[in-house]
């Protein structure tokens, strides 16, 4: 595998066209707005490559076939996770084929698979409960980079005392797509929070012609529940092959 300068990324944009999720999480990596690794399997005419980002998802994408399985596991659990030591890795691809390829090669270390759900918004629907809800004169907008970031990017907060307890961030930005994280403290949960953070983001990137994406685990209930309150839509689901360090 041939480890990629960063700006030799842009060649091998084309090897994510059949990915049809977690745009915005791949792409922010390819627009600078996050750090990456990039491994292809030839610099000259490559079949496939990994991502690996700074958080737990890393990507599969290509043309793989049965053969490039040691390769490929090699990569993730030698060179990878014994460079970056992650507590927990999380892989996905671009087509069932590479999907099955990924099951080979974690069955050795890991038999834990499960589904993420991927949430589109209607627009009609969102802008209803918009107009219908009551905004708190606590909610602020900010426009500022965290400490992985090295873009700025939007998110809606609610401050009790000056202290931010929920926010909405669109955290993650590439090729017009953003991811959303969205929190609130236990303690303030319940209150509506969520909610209209949440709403005062999703229009406004809708209005600047930003596609938002809202993923979730299916333990994740209460993120379900809002993306649906808010006017989202569950439209697929991203077969996920997990590793999580043993203690």
């Amino acid at each position: 595998m041939k480890l990629i300068n960063i700006e030799d990324y842009h060649k091998y944009t084309y090897l994510f066209k059949n990915l049809k999720h977690s745009i915005p999480v791949v792409y922010s990596v390819f627009e600078n707005m996050y750090d990456g690794v990039l491994y292809v399997n030839d610099d000259i005419k490559p079949r496939y490559a990994i991502l690996f980002t700074l958080f737990d998802f890393h990507y599969l994408v290509g043309e793989v076939n049965e053969t490039d399985i040691k390769d490929i596991e090699k990569l993730i659990f030698n060179t990878y996770i014994e460079s970056h030591r992650p507590s927990e890795l999380v892989f996905q691809s671009d087509t069932a084929i590479n999907d099955q390829i990924l099951r080979k090669v974690f069955k050795k270390y890991s038999d834990i698979e499960d589904k993420r759900h991927c949430y589109k918004v209607d627009k009609d629907d969102l802008i209803e409960v918009y107009y219908d809800t009551d905004f708190s004169s606590k909610i602020e907008r900010l426009y500022e980079k965290d400490e992985l970031s090295k873009k700025p990017y939007v998110q809606y907060v609610f401050k009790e005392k000056d202290n931010i307890v929920s926010y909405a961030k669109a955290f993650m930005i590439g090729n017009n797509e953003a991811e959303i994280d969205v929190f609130t403290e236990q303690s303030h949960q319940r209150k509506g929070y969520a909610l209209q953070v949440s709403l005062k983001l999703v229009l406004e990137l809708i209005e600047t012609n930003i596609t938002p994406n809202w993923t979730t685990w299916p333990f994740r209930k209460e993120s379900q529940a809002l993306a649906k309150k808010i006017g989202f839509k569950n439209t697929h689901d991203i077969l996920s092959f997990i590793w999580v360090k043993k203690d």
